[in-house]
């Protein structure tokens, strides 16, 4: 994996917001891994930023 994809990189500052998102995109544009990513990101990086008693489920 290298860079995120465009659909990737635009969806993910507002999964971090905790915003419902609906990504849609060409087959093969990363949007199946596009929360998944972020999730995994945020497990091995830490939750900084987050607030304590933000949505956590």
């Amino acid at each position: 994996m290298g860079t995120p994809t465009d659909a990737q990189a635009k969806a993910w500052p507002h999964i971090a917001e905790g915003e419902h998102v609906l990504v849609t995109a060409p087959t093969g544009s990363g949007k199946t891994l596009t929360p998944f990513l972020w999730a995994l990101n945020q497990l091995l990086c830490g939750f900084a930023g987050l607030e304590s008693s933000g949505r956590w489920v």
